[in-house]
């Protein structure tokens, strides 16, 4: 097996290095900075990387311990606890977008049925590493199509396998049959492996030695992998199946956490690979035929998204947002679609098609992800018809009752969010009798607070017609205790946007990075959580060292006083 000349290495990890800092600066995904680099480099590129066997194997390597995390995190028990989505939904996506592109790849592109199907299946998956991360970072997790679309990717990421499958029995040659024998041969192997798995690790870290774990953790890796490509499966699937083998142990995070680093880094080089595959040659001679296939590629799949949505009983609103969360390629669909052209399934133009689209889809995934609310209500305002039809009932219901419970409501406090520090608020709110309305969008934590007697009611407080209903206008202040920057970001610009509405807004915040952006969307007050935690640590330990109460107040309240001067504009 050749080597990477040091030479080339460097250049690899320093173009990754300038892509990567870049991209992320326009909060793009680091995969796409990865595709990029193989492209600029690779041989359809500048042709500075020649592909070899080399780079083929460590992006391998990659996608083994991204399957081998993917199996950590599977839990039957969790899965069947949300049933419903992530076998219902997800399973109903898969099959509603696969089947009718493999039918009409099969009917007009002329491809071999296993061809089409493994296409029709890439073209199903989104990023999880993408949506995921975006829907945390703008606090969707916990909303309607935050939960319906990682159930929908939970699914997608275990569907992999049976593909992965097909693409190893199709370009072997081998009947499905013999391939299900051997998975199963090594399934069971390896349960019956797991109690020797785990006492192996218990003795590991009873050793307290991080390198022998980090060492036995990448033995597992490898090994796994080693021994399902001996029985004629792929590394990814003996990867998984290792994970799911003792991700019901009691060190799956700390295997998580040793094997992280070195997924994200092996997992750039596949990227990198995928890249250096990619024709530029055919993008800037057809431009505007890849942009329009891109498109519609994220048309028809949103499309499609949104359909099963409704069909399976979501509001309107929440199958819009879901659409416009995943309708994009992923991580997977790539593996998919370079795996199978390697193997000769797929033919190099139609290769070349659907990378080209995957990958300008990834692009704008977080474009679309970011700003999935305020498209979803921009359609849903050109949808008129679908207003009147009562496609979005549930929200105009919740509206209406926001707006009845708030009714007569002057001078008071808009809350929004009511969670740990939002019912501390309310708490005081309660205490001294001031009028308020809180705001939050998990039924869970509405169903916490009104247990324990707070007003709150379900509903999002980063949409227009919800702050209005809640008597926007008339608030003395607005408060908010959203978890997520970008979140109270739209929260601050919608309420700056309405017409004659100009309340104080303070806000309160778990990471300092995201204070000059909102002080600059026009928050009166961003105070840190670390703030008050910082101060109350600093009081104690005061005390602690003898310091008189008093003096200890009069210090305290100086460097509140300090500290709010610098989390106030002006």
């Amino acid at each position: 097996m050749e080597t990477l000349p040091v030479t080339e290495l460097l250049l690899l990890v320093a173009t990754a290095t300038l892509m990567v800092a870049l991209l992320v600066h326009f909060h793009l995904s680091p995969i796409l900075a990865y595709l990029v680099t193989g492209m600029l480099l690779g041989p359809q590129g500048l042709a500075l990387l020649p592909p070899g066997e080399a780079a083929h194997w460590v992006g391998e390597l990659g996608v083994a311990f991204l399957m081998f995390i993917v199996g950590l995190e599977f839990s039957l028990p969790r899965m069947m606890e949300s049933r419903r989505v992530v076998f219902g939904m997800g399973s109903l996506e898969v099959v509603t977008v696969t089947l009718p592109v493999a039918a009409l790849l099969w009917w007009l592109g002329g491809l071999e049925p296993a061809a089409a199907i493994i296409a029709g299946g890439a073209l199903a998956m989104s990023s999880t590493a993408i949506a995921a991360k975006q829907l945390a970072d703008q606090g969707e997790l916990s909303t309607a199509h935050g939960h319906l679309s990682l159930g929908i990717l939970l699914f997608q990421d275990l569907a992999t396998l049976p593909f992965l499958l097909l693409i190893g029995t199709a370009s072997a040659g081998a009947g499905l049959t013999t391939a299900l024998v051997g998975v199963l041969i090594f399934i069971t192997l390896a349960f019956l492996l797991r109690r020797p798995l785990e006492s192996l690790m218990y003795r590991v870290a009873r050793t307290r030695s991080q390198e022998l774990f980090l060492l036995t953790a990448l033995l597992l890796v490898t090994g796994a992998g080693a021994a399902a490509h001996a029985a004629g499966l792929s590394l990814a699937l003996g990867a998984f199946f290792a994970g799911m083998v003792v991700g019901e142990s009691d060190y799956r995070h700390l295997l998580e956490e040793e094997v992280r680093p070195f997924r994200d880094l092996l997992l750039g080089f596949f990227f990198v690979t995928i890249g250096m595959q990619v024709d530029l040659h055919q993008m800037a001679e057809w431009p505007l035929r890849t942009l329009l296939l891109a498109l519609t590629f994220i048309l028809l799949k949103g499309g499609l998204v949104f359909a099963i949505a409704r069909i399976g009983g979501w509001p309107a609103a929440s199958a819009l947002r879901t659409a416009l969360v995943l309708a994009h390629g992923g991580e997977f669909s790539l593996l998919l679609v370079t795996q199978a052209l390697q193997a000769g399934l797929l033919p190099p133009g139609v290769a070349q098609a659907l990378l080209l689209s995957l990958t300008l889809s990834i692009a704008l995934a977080p474009l679309l992800i970011q700003h999935n609310g305020s498209l979803a209500g921009r359609l849903e305002q050109l949808a008129g018809a679908g207003r009147r039809d009562g496609a979005y009932s549930q929200e105009q219901r919740r509206e209406l009752h926001i707006r009845e419970e708030a009714r007569g409501l002057e001078n008071h406090v808009l809350l929004c969010g009511c969670g740990r520090v939002g019912r501390l608020v309310a708490g005081l709110l309660e205490a001294e009798s001031l009028p308020y309305i809180a705001l939050d969008n998990d039924p869970d934590v509405v169903r916490e607070a009104r247990r324990r007697g707070y007003k709150v009611l379900l509903g999002d407080a980063t949409r227009s017609g919800t702050l209005q209903a809640a008597g926007v206008n008339r608030a003395a202040v607005v408060v908010s205790t959203l978890p997520a920057g970008q979140a109270v970001l739209r929260l601050i610009r919608l309420v700056r946007g309405l017409e004659g509405v100009c309340p104080p807004i303070v806000v309160s915040i778990r990471d300092e990075k995201d204070l000059p952006a909102l002080l600059e969307a026009g928050a009166t007050t961003v105070l840190p959580e670390s703030f008050s935690a910082g101060l109350e640590l600093a009081a104690e330990t005061l005390r602690k060292l003898g310091r008189e109460a008093g003096e200890v107040d009069e210090l305290v309240e100086a460097a509140r006083i300090r500290l709010r001067e610098t989390a106030s504009p002006g």
